[in-house]
């Protein structure tokens, strides 16, 4: 910004690049008055209609929120090319519009311009979001007709989307097509355990730690979750063992899901010890080990729990009791 600001004080006039990337950089730090000041001046210099410029407006306007006006923009715009039309798609979508992404989707389609490596993760993301997978499915045999299907980022995108859509196997066949499988695609897969596969679930954890990719800390959760619904603690001490030997720190996610895993394995003093442990707390953590303490016939301790719970400010979840 400082550059373009020394470029107008030296008399230069900005170009459609220039503007691109001034553009880029207020919409990678949300500055959206900024951005606005930007757009004041490419009416100045006649350049608003400008397809790339229009672009970088579309990008910076739905990164700072206010998809109106990119929207606006982009209705009025009668160029538009294919990165244009990826921008106020993926707008939408990052602004949870996903309907709207769905039917720019759609009408990019119907006008005959191809989708790319970019255009087809942010449309897989709101399928995933809206939980269609009538559409998801169109957008796979969109991704095989123009030759996508091999992009990591489009796969991973598959994935996801299968995931969350409830087809787990088909979400399977995309990893397995897959040359080499990164940390997001084995993590949407791990999906597995929202749906009670447990078992399937830590097979893919053991295949994942086969094939040397370091995990998260969302998939360590989800694998001591499904050591918890198998009640396999030598298996969850296992995982509780990489989580510390990968050095991850704290976490609520993995430190909640140790809390539940010791308690169904029926060894509440090690889950109380985790609790205890657990620089930052919330009502799943209060819940995980009230919970516990029931399951494991100490109803006075859970009682007791439950008290501090709310003396501390934590409301109760409706799985509290």
């Amino acid at each position: 910004m400082e550059m373009f600001y020394r470029m107008q004080l030296d008399g230069l006039r900005p170009d459609q690049y220039t503007f691109g990337g001034v553009l880029r950089a207020c919409a990678a730090g949300s500055v959206v008055t900024r951005g606005e000041q930007v757009h004041a001046y490419t009416i100045k210099t006649s350049l608003d209609m400008n397809v790339f410029v229009v672009t970088g407006l579309v990008d910076m306007y739905a990164k700072c929120k206010k998809i109106g006006c990119a929207r606006y923009l982009f209705d009025n715009n009668p160029e538009r090319n294919m990165v244009l039309w990826t921008a106020m798609l993926t707008g939408h979508t990052q602004n949870a519009e996903c309907q709207k992404a769905a039917e720019i989707f759609c009408e990019m389609q119907m006008a005959g311009v191809k989708s790319n490596q970019f255009t087809f993760p942010s449309i897989l993301s709101a399928c995933a979001a809206l939980r269609s997978k009538e559409l998801g499915l169109q957008v796979h045999a969109s991704v095989l007709q123009t030759g996508f299907s091999i992009n990591v980022f489009v796969q991973s995108a598959l994935i996801d989307m299968y995931s969350k859509c409830d087809d787990l196997a088909s979400a399977q066949r995309v990893l397995d097509g897959m040359a080499v499988a990164d940390e997001v695609s084995w993590n949407s897969l791990l999906g597995y355990t929202h749906h009670g596969l447990h078992e399937e679930a830590l097979k893919l954890f053991c295949e994942m730690r086969i094939a040397r990719v370091k995990p998260d800390e969302f998939v360590i959760a989800s694998a001591l979750s499904a050591c918890a619904g198998l009640s396999v603690l030598e298996l969850g001490q296992q995982f509780h063992a990489i989580f510390v030997r990968l050095g991850f720190g704290s976490s609520l996610s993995i430190d909640n899901s140790l809390v539940t895993m010791y308690a169904k394995c029926g060894c509440i003093e090690d889950a109380h010890l985790v609790f205890d442990l657990m620089l930052i707390r919330d009502v799943v953590s209060w819940t995980a080990l009230i919970v516990g303490y029931a399951q494991n016939g100490r109803g006075k301790d859970a009682l007791s729990l439950y008290e501090q719970m709310i003396l501390n400010g934590n409301l109760a979840l409706k799985n509290t009791w």
